[in-house]
């Protein structure tokens, strides 16, 4: 299965959203793009903070991890839990 590589997926998601924006995207897969490329970078997130928990096992990193989970399931964080301090 051929991956895109980080240029292509920054150009396709900027014309997917030129199509959004110009209210060209009949089969809206303009904003199917961009909605999963933001998904995608979200569990990327979740995936990095997990990544570290699991060697470092800190504090700081459960914090960081949680957070990453939260925000790819959509939950709303406090600035507080943001910086890791709840």
């Amino acid at each position: 299965m051929y991956k895109p590589t980080a240029a292509e997926i920054h150009t396709a998601t900027r014309l997917a959203e030129i199509m959004m924006n110009s209210g060209n995207d009949p089969r809206h897969l303009g904003a199917t793009l961009v909605e999963l490329n933001r998904q995608n970078e979200m569990l990327e997130e979740v995936l990095n903070a997990a990544v570290h928990y699991m060697h470092s096992q800190s504090e700081r990193d459960h914090a960081r991890l949680s957070i990453a989970i939260d925000r790819a399931r959509g939950v709303k964080t406090t600035q507080k839990e943001q910086m890791g301090l709840a």
